[in-house]
This record gives structure tokens, sequence and C-alpha cells, in this order.
């Protein structure tokens, strides 16, 4: 085990440090729901909500269980990943929320009018 201090590995200083796409395979998924209907996205984003609270579930048993008095620093990453899983969790609902109160929709044809409406005309 490395001691706190200049010994530090300077590639795991910089993977601190520096922000990354961490989780850049989602995002690109969420940019093609639009291919879907929004019937058939909610229980697609149902599906993934569940198995993020039971990730979450997990990582907070094995937290708890944790040897008590166990210094925080050994846990860090086990705090980072349940503030991450609950944000996620967080805008999950309030998307399906949106999805099935009809506050957020699509179709085929709401999105081709939109592309049509910003098309340049010929008089341009």
């Amino acid at each position: 085990m490395h001691g706190a201090g200049p010994g530090l590995d300077p590639a795991v200083r910089r993977r601190v440090a520096t922000e990354a796409a961490e989780f850049p395979v989602f995002p690109a998924a969420l940019s093609n729901m639009l291919m879907l209907s929004p019937a058939e996205v909610l229980p697609i984003l149902e599906r993934r909500a569940a198995r993020l609270a039971d990730r979450r579930a997990e990582l907070e048993r094995r937290t708890a269980d944790a040897e008590i008095g166990l210094p925080r620093i050994t846990l860090i990453e086990n705090e980072y990943l349940l503030a991450v899983l609950g944000a996620e969790e967080r805008w999950l609902q309030g998307v399906m929320s949106d999805l099935r109160d009809g506050s957020l929709t699509w179709s085929a044809e709401m999105l081709a009018a939109f592309q049509e409406a910003s098309e340049p005309t010929s008089d341009e």
C-alpha cells in the first residue's frame, strides 16, 4: 500500500484530477431514444432504474458491512459511486414521470415536422 505524499504515481494523480467521460455509452444510447416510441422507452428506463436501485442497495449493504472504524478514505470510491447512482436514479425518475404524464413525448411525424421547419427555404 502506498502512503500519501509526493511518491504517488503520476498516472493516479492525473486520473483523479482529470474529468473524463466515465459513462459514455449511456448518453450515446439516450441520443438514439428518439428512434423508439415513448411507450417503448419507458419500460426500458424502468428496467435500468430497477437495476440501479439494486446496485445501490448492494453497495450500501457492503459499505455498511465494512469494518467499524475503517478510515473513510478506504471507502471513498463507494461514497462516490453511491452519489453517482443516486443522481442517475433521480434523473431517471424525473424522465419516467415526464414520459408517463406526456410532458416528454415525440413521434416520427413530430420530428419530421421539426426537421422540415428547420431546413432553409429556397428564398434564403
